[in-house]
């Protein structure tokens, strides 16, 4: 469960009650709100929304630039990763053949960005889907079990299905 202030919070479904097991200020600045999140195992990886003043002087939200895993079991953040242009939606990705996890964090424009869920400053791997060209954003996205399939949706309610390699059609 997340919350308007940046804090993350757990609970534990077999108690009764509505309070939370444990909290976590994810982002601890007071102009920054939860906008996406994922979990894998007992790692949550999430994206920011942060407030700034626009040009014309009023409250705008932007992407935040930092993606935030913690671990819940610790209810502490772990690592701070980079991603230039925020992102929209982001799901763990295993799909690279290394076996470690990744972060493919989707920016509103459709950029996908595949990311080292260590943190650090490694270059990620980009690639852009065809939603510019319909004049769409990104309104949602998965990832398969397997992470051989990625979708998207776009605004004008089109799907793009996107594979790691040829897939047989049967």
């Amino acid at each position: 469960m997340t919350g308007a202030n940046g804090t993350i919070s757990a609970y534990d479904v077999r108690g009764n009650g509505g309070r939370p097991a444990g909290k976590c200020p994810l982002f601890p600045s007071k102009a920054q709100m939860v906008c996406a999140i994922d979990l894998q195992g007992t790692t949550v990886v999430a994206s920011a929304l942060r407030s700034q003043l626009g040009p014309l002087g009023q409250n705008e939200f932007v992407f935040d630039t930092s993606l935030r895993t913690m671990d819940l079991r610790s209810m502490r953040p772990s690592a701070d990763i980079y991603c230039a242009q925020g992102a929209i939606s982001l799901k763990w990705y295993y799909g690279d053949g290394t076996g470690r996890p990744q972060i493919l964090a989707a920016s509103a424009s459709g950029d996908l960005h595949l990311l080292d869920a260590r943190g650090g400053m490694t270059a990620p791997t980009s690639t852009q889907l065809s939603l510019p060209e319909r004049g769409e954003q990104l309104c949602s996205l998965d990832v398969s079990a397997t992470s051989q399939l990625i979708v998207a949706g776009g605004s004008g309610g089109s799907l793009t299905v996107c594979a790691r390699e040829d897939v047989a059609l049967e």
